[in-house]
């Protein structure tokens, strides 16, 4: 292999370790890196009713007309969409930043978190365009994934294409990274990512496949405390089964507390592990970039002027 993983693995951490304040963008790159849940509309809420959400809204609020009811859920719609924007904006300007923060780390020996900042802000239109097109290409083939996964005779294909969509993940870092540390357009990153993909594909791929048993193993381990709320939900499940509502809010309210007494851990651990995670790429790239053959990398970065 023509990539020191334990030494890319190392500095990475080193990095990681002595530039705390890059965990806020590592934590902000984190929120568009992670998938969403789904309610399932058919749960049966403690009440008895449908579970039909305008239903329980319109329970709760009988005395409101249809009008104001839908005003108001315009108004909520709104103000969610607006803070999903907000959430999205900051965490392509985190991915940025961090990358930018990392490279300066890797050639000064520090990275001040205002430094890095700034570089997000400044390459924040590039890296959101790389994120879009492979995020949309990573649907489209996930799309059809699924289509192919419920014909027996085309699951092989379906098994390929989820392959190649962790495999975007990986593409997107590199590209991304080649246009914050070489200052390159989108089409340019690109092209770079992809000549860098085929000429080290067994180091990318290995490379990959290490970083991403190592977040889920940090993941589980992080997330075992959270198997304890499963107690004290079950113990409200069962009071409100037994119509001993007080007993049942009780042990709701408790796992609720626990819940939000361990986020602040499992937040900061998430920021650590990107950090950590777009370091070793950001290393990888770098390292890579200098082989014999490979295309000559851009000059250290050097920070935008902050006003002071």
């Amino acid at each position: 292999m023509n990539l020191d993983f334990s030494g890319v693995m190392r500095r990475a951490w080193d990095i990681t370790w002595r530039n705390k304040g890059l965990w806020i963008l590592g934590i902000l790159s984190a929120i568009g890196a992670g998938g969403g849940g789904r309610f399932n509309s058919n749960v049966r809420l403690p009440n008895g009713g449908t579970g039909d959400p305008s239903q329980q809204f319109r329970n709760l609020f009988p005395n409101l007309d249809q009008n104001t009811a839908l005003a108001i859920g315009l108004g909520v719609a709104c103000v969610a969409l607006i803070i999903v924007l907000v959430f999205y904006v900051l965490s392509v300007i985190g991915r940025g930043g961090l990358i930018g923060g990392i490279q300066l780390a890797d050639s000064k020996g520090s990275a001040r978190l205002g430094e890095a900042w700034a570089i997000g802000v400044k390459n924040f239109v590039t890296v959101l365009l790389i994120g879009l097109v492979v995020a949309v290409i990573g649907v489209v083939i996930a799309i059809a994934s699924v289509f192919a996964a419920a014909t027996v005779c085309l699951l092989p294909l379906a098994c390929l294409g989820f392959i190649i969509v962790a495999a975007l993940n990986v593409f997107t870092y590199l590209a991304q990274i080649a246009a914050v540390t070489e200052r390159l357009s989108v089409g340019e990153a690109f092209n770079k990512a992809w000549q860098m993909v085929k000429a080290n594909i067994g180091a990318v791929a290995v490379l990959g496949i290490i970083l991403a048993v190592i977040q889920g193993i940090v993941g589980f381990v992080v997330a075992l405390p959270l198997g304890l709320i499963l107690v004290p939900l079950f113990a409200g499940v069962v009071g409100f089964a037994s119509e001993n509502r007080t007993a049942g809010g009780a042990a709701f309210a408790i796992a609720g507390l626990c819940f939000v007494a361990w986020l602040p851990v499992l937040i900061i651990v998430r920021g650590i592990v990107e950090t950590w995670v777009t370091s070793a790429w950001t290393l990888a790239y770098r390292q890579l970039s200098t082989l014999p053959g490979s295309a000559p990398a851009a000059a250290p970065l050097a920070p935008p002027p902050m006003a002071r």
